[in-house]
């Protein structure tokens, strides 16, 4: 079956830092196309404004544990409308995926970046959706994005919202509150 998965660019140039989103989706086509089916058009919302940058310099705040692949296995999640793959790349790296039904991206952070505990990616989409996928360590078990608090699932967070919210700041905390790393706002 030919499919054309759209992904799509956010603005974020102010990102500049791997810590800061260890992946932005771009536009691209993969797979074969219908030849009935409309171009991939490139689309670029501008977030700059609620999406939060990092200055690339952040510090680990959690002790970095990772027990989602323990056992070296890949594991399938799924958050919300979000199918997620991920495993340990032969560097050390923690690989996702991320297939959203109007958006698609993937990267691979490295555990030093997910211990600071703000490693993220954006996708966004025509509609103006905006997702936010975050990697975090063991010990980060609580996450609150644009007033609303996310589940923490395998080492992963995902929060659904538009590009017209007015931040995505999000802050990462241990369960008992003593380990806090805050994006923004």
């Amino acid at each position: 079956m030919n499919r054309v998965w759209r992904n799509v660019t956010l603005a974020a140039a102010a990102l500049g830092a791997a810590v800061g989103a260890f992946a932005i989706a771009s536009a691209a086509s993969s797979g074969e196309s219908n030849s009935a089916e409309k171009p991939v058009e490139e689309v670029r919302p501008d977030l700059s404004t609620n999406l939060p940058a990092s200055s690339g310099h952040e510090v680990a705040v959690f002790n970095g544990g990772f027990s989602a692949l323990a056992s070296g296995a890949a594991i399938e999640v799924r958050l919300q409308s979000a199918q997620i793959s991920m495993h340990r790349s032969p560097a050390g790296s923690i690989c996702i995926d991320v297939v959203l039904p109007t958006a698609q991206g993937g990267g691979c952070p490295e555990m030093r970046d997910i211990a600071t505990g703000i490693s993220y990616m954006a996708l966004g989409d025509r509609d103006g959706n905006v997702y936010v996928l975050g990697v975090v360590p063991d010990d980060a078990t609580q996450v609150s994005i644009n007033g609303t608090t996310v589940e923490v699932k395998s080492n992963l967070w995902f929060y659904a919202g538009k590009a017209s919210d007015p931040s995505l700041a999000f802050t990462v905390s241990s369960a008992d509150g003593s380990k806090k790393a805050t994006l923004g706002g």
